[in-house]
């Protein structure tokens, strides 16, 4: 617990087992029922549920009205509402739920451990077993911690997915051997035996969504989907404690806060990162807060700082922030808890939603590249393990037989190759275990595709868990009502071809209209016009960074530089900044935690 301290710096409670073979605890960040009767863990009225959980449920008064007249409760908090939830309904509280969740319970009649990671996967949950223990907690820090002395070594082929996909999470694993993910909509039995059983418990399907959701036309649609935001919206604001907002200048945190400034009359304070370069978002966000007449606070970072925020995230998190914008999502999070705020309001998924970014639309085009007719075999033939990405024509090469098989926007194919082909038959596992889960989403084009893979590999194994890493680490709770999985049910049950055109023609259609209702034409257009990660504008202190740093970090590493070798750095392009910006990052992480 004290490994994860800065989740919850607000209180601290575990219970252990009489005969010590079971043990749960919490850090508490307070937030719902911030006194102490909220202390975690909860036991029902005989003792026989006790129960752990990071998140918020937000309609948890909507659980309670309907049960409390059954139970007894010590508390006004989410947690015990779903304690005596489960005493009902059991492992179907999913069902209820509608929130961002990391939930263990313990039944002591049956000598059982349940757990549950939300729909979307918003709450990170890793755990470790072996053949004598089992352990679950938020972070990898609390895991290596409790199993101090049983030294975890790199996953040499994790490692390089994890590099060539720059995610957090590629695929279950995490960089550390033994140590997987729980993956979002699902739950996990464990009982003294250490005997697991795992089941998802919720799945978005486009066609199940589209017989929900009668498809009335674009207009009702669009009139449809924006009370839909409100109200996932309003959810998010339910707290005991003030609550700011993270604004970029970009379309989805703008939307955000012009909805809670205009539709619910609250007046957030606004907090923008400016960083020098070309992509600077200060002077339109702050342009944005005059307009919706909110409290602004501008942060300007310099090199220095940030890679200081980068290896504070290290030590905390034992995780490389291999996206920037992990560590700029930090240095909004520090901020607003220097001010007192420790929920912040985010914008994250709505590129994903509605197919933002410009990769889509590059992506569909590369369809009709006749490289990608090459045989897949030249990816397995070619030795490029030693050549610099994006460098020699072959590593090029390379990449083109592999995207027409592959519907990720991040995908870094090139240093995929670079750094995973001489490992037998990996391409064609890995490719069979990417299709075989975005099939479970019943996708019927290219665009459905796409956003398949969002949901089920980059969303819970990259972005949530960004965010909540950006966010906990700072001891502040960051809350994305664009991922909303309500929400999100809907957007999807429009019809495929429907997609396909957004995709291709008009990116972000939607939020993009909503904007006109809250800002000037002018205003509007400026944001609109805009069109950059979070991470882009920190781009010139990350080219700084590496040109600088990466040599030298990258030397001091043992395992690292068998896989790149550090004179094939001194060859890597600067254009290709993220690439280098991975490889200081993960150099940085090994340098520190081993």
């Amino acid at each position: 617990m004290r490994a994860i301290g800065h989740r919850g710096p607000d209180g601290y409670g575990y219970w252990i087992s009489n005969d010590k073979r079971v043990a749960i605890g919490n850090t508490r960040l307070a937030i719902i029922d911030p006194k102490d009767e909220g202390l975690q863990p909860f036991f029902n009225e005989d003792g026989r549920f006790g129960i752990v959980m990071n998140g918020e449920i937000y309609n948890y008064k909507e659980i309670m009205d309907k049960i409390e007249d059954r139970h007894e409760f010590v508390s006004r908090t989410d947690t015990e509402a779903v304690l005596h939830l489960f005493e009902e309904v059991g492992t179907g509280i999913t069902d209820y739920l509608r929130g961002m969740f990391a939930i263990a319970i313990w039944d002591d009649l049956e000598k059982k451990m349940y757990l549950f990671r939300d729909h979307v996967g918003k709450k990170p949950l890793f755990y470790y077993k072996d053949k004598d223990v089992f352990v679950a907690a938020s972070e990898p820090s609390a895991i290596l911690t409790f199993l101090r002395g049983l030294r975890k070594d790199l996953r040499p082929s994790i490692l390089g997915t994890f590099y060539g996909f720059i995610t957090v999470s590629p695929i279950r694993y995490s960089l550390y051997d033994g140590i997987d993910l729980l993956e979002h909509s699902h739950m996990m039995e464990v009982d003294l035996n250490l005997n697991v059983t795992m089941k998802r418990y919720y799945k978005l399907d486009f066609r199940e969504a589209g017989k929900e959701f009668k498809w009335e036309g674009l207009t009702a649609y669009a009139e449809k989907l924006y009370k839909e935001l409100i109200k996932a919206t309003e959810y998010r604001l339910v707290a005991d404690v003030p609550i700011a907002i993270s604004m970029s200048a970009g379309v989805d945190s703008t939307l955000l806060a012009g909805i809670i400034s205009k539709e619910l009359n609250q007046n957030l304070l606004s907090i923008t990162v400016s960083a020098e370069g070309k992509y600077d978002e200060g002077p339109l966000a702050k342009k944005i807060a005059e307009e919706l007449g909110l409290e602004h606070k501008l942060i300007y970072v310099e090199l220095e700082d940030f890679l200081k925020y980068a290896k504070e995230i290290i030590k905390k998190t034992y995780l490389p922030p291999t996206d920037p914008a992990l560590v700029l999502g930090h240095v909004v999070a520090k901020q607003a808890r220097s001010l007192g705020y420790k929920v912040l309001i985010v914008g994250e998924g709505g590129d994903e939603l509605f197919m933002g970014y410009p990769t889509y639309t590059e992506r569909y085009a590369w369809l009709s590249n006749p490289l990608l007719k090459l045989p897949l075999d030249l990816l397995k033939t070619q030795d490029i393990s030693s050549y610099v990405p994006l460098h020699y024509l072959r590593a090029i090469l390379c990449i083109f037989p592999f995207l027409r098989y592959v519907t990720m926007r991040t995908f870094s194919g090139s240093t995929f190759c670079s750094t995973v082909s001489h490992i037998p038959n990996y391409f064609d596992v890995l490719l069979y275990a990417f299709r075989l889960k975005e099939e479970a989403l019943n996708p019927k084009n290219f665009a459905e595709y796409m956003l398949s893979h969002e949901y089920e590999f980059r969303i819970p194994r990259h972005l949530t868990l960004k965010v909540d890493f950006a966010s906990m680490s700072a001891s502040v709770e960051a809350r994305a009502p664009l991922l909303d999985y309500k929400l999100i049910r809907f957007a999807m049950s429009m019809p495929p071809e429907y997609k396909r055109v957004i995709m291709v023609k008009r990116r972000k259609l939607f939020g993009k209209l909503f904007l006109y209702r809250f800002l000037s034409k002018e205003t509007a257009d400026e944001v609109n016009a805009k069109k950059i990660g979070f991470g882009m504008q920190v781009i010139d202190i990350m080219k700084k960074a590496v040109k600088e740093n990466l040599l030298g970090e990258l030397e001091k590493t043992e395992y690292l530089k068998k896989l790149v070798p550090p004179e094939s750095v001194i060859k890597l392009d600067i254009r290709n900044v993220y690439m280098g910006w991975v490889l200081y990052m993960l150099a940085m992480w090994e340098n520190e935690i081993f």
